[in-house]
């Protein structure tokens, strides 16, 4: 199952996985955002849903935004009102992100007061996961260096196999997700201690 995962998620180009669950994680998006306050330091991870996130927060203000994700980058530069800190690395033009190794100590002195992540699995037993080590330490990092972290997964990704923790939800403040979640697995998400928090694509128009 995991081999098979990997395989796909290494095969579909970025485009086509932002055509995947579109209006779900622009909805997801969209209600993410209302989370988000003028002035806000907040971390944002690279990846679709997250796209969709920054594309919602181009009319807030005073933003500080720290990230891996150059579509992340590419939308908060369409306004005037962001500052934004791209972390270096090495660019996987396939998932549009900065990639490598942590220096140590390179997030020693990077304090946000949320962090945005989306991931490619979450679950009740096994928290939230990538499928490569190298996404689940970045992301790792992100947890570490934020007051309160936040996921934004549309519903498919509570079925999706990712290796790799990245945390367990102990460390997760709340879900962004859509209303293909199943009452199952939102008791168990709640029942962790995590707020869920779900989007309705249709009720936003898309």
């Amino acid at each position: 199952m995991y081999a098979e995962g990997w395989a796909r998620y290494e095969s579909v180009s970025y485009a086509e996985r932002e055509r995947e669950n579109y209006r779900e994680k622009r909805a997801i998006a969209e209600l993410a955002a209302q989370s988000v306050s003028d002035g806000d330091c907040i971390l944002v991870n690279g990846g679709t849903t997250c796209r969709h996130l920054a594309e919602a927060l181009r009319g807030h203000h005073h933003l500080h935004v720290v990230t891996n994700g150059l579509t992340v980058a590419m939308e908060l530069a369409k306004s005037r009102n962001a500052t934004v800190h791209l972390l270096p690395g090495t660019v996987d033009f396939q998932k549009m992100t900065s990639v490598g190794r942590l220096e140590t100590g390179a997030f020693e002195n990077i304090t946000v007061r949320a962090a945005f992540l989306g991931v490619h699995g979450i679950s009740a037993s096994g928290g939230i996961g990538m499928l490569t080590p190298e996404e689940a330490v970045m992301n790792r990092a992100f947890v570490d260096a934020a007051q309160s972290v936040n996921v934004l997964v549309d519903s498919s990704k509570f079925k999706a196999q990712a290796i790799f923790r990245i945390t367990h939800l102990d460390k997760v403040a709340r879900v962004f997700t859509d209303d293909g979640i199943t009452d199952e697995v939102r008791h168990s998400l709640e029942k962790a201690g995590v707020e869920v928090l779900v989007a309705h694509a249709e009720e936003n128009g898309h």
